[in-house]
């Protein structure tokens, strides 16, 4: 009996995110081994304990622009060379080129579990290395060390409360 995993032309579906504040891309995947592997090929890819199916990497600044569609997301560069750079490290991305020379990055969202076998290795023996935190609760961190918003669909802001004590012991 074949099981699902096994299969090669069954169709992976990966959804790709961009955290404005943070400036994250993110890119969540089917299932925890996924991400694991993904991981393995980009050592920038971190994944929280709470989002195991989801690998947040860091954006260069010169990012231009996000393009959307159906078929899945481009990330446009200045330059050709960064959007090469950031191909490479990404992994899974394809360099393409838009009207008058602008350059960036597609992430296609369908692929089968062979072509992403290929671009990220077996990730049926892939083990999770979550991104601790220490507390407990785990939160993204950026890379400037503020927590991230929770996901609640409502914009509610974070409160630095570390930064919050520390100017409530320089008044004491």
């Amino acid at each position: 009996m074949a099981y699902a995993s096994d299969v090669t032309s069954s169709e992976i579906r990966l959804d790709f995110f961009y955290d404005l504040q943070q400036r994250e891309f993110i890119i969540r995947f089917e299932s925890r081994s996924q991400t694991a592997a993904y991981q393995t090929k980009n050592n920038e890819a971190r994944i929280f304990d709470d989002r195991r199916y989801e690998a947040w990497l860091p954006m260069t600044r010169e990012m231009r622009y996000l393009r959307s569609s159906s078929l899945g997301m481009a990330v446009v560069f200045d330059s050709e060379d960064t959007a090469k750079k950031w191909r490479d490290k990404s992994v899974l991305g394809d360099l393409v080129t838009f009207d008058r020379g602008v350059h960036g990055v597609f992430f296609n969202r369908s692929w089968t579990q062979a072509k992403l076998r290929e671009r990220i290795g077996d990730f049926r023996q892939s083990l999770v290395v979550p991104y601790p935190t220490g507390d407990g609760v785990t939160r993204p961190v950026s890379r400037e060390g503020r927590p991230t918003p929770e996901r609640t669909g409502i914009d509610v802001g974070v409160i630095d409360v570390a930064a919050t004590r520390q100017s409530e012991r320089a008044v004491w």
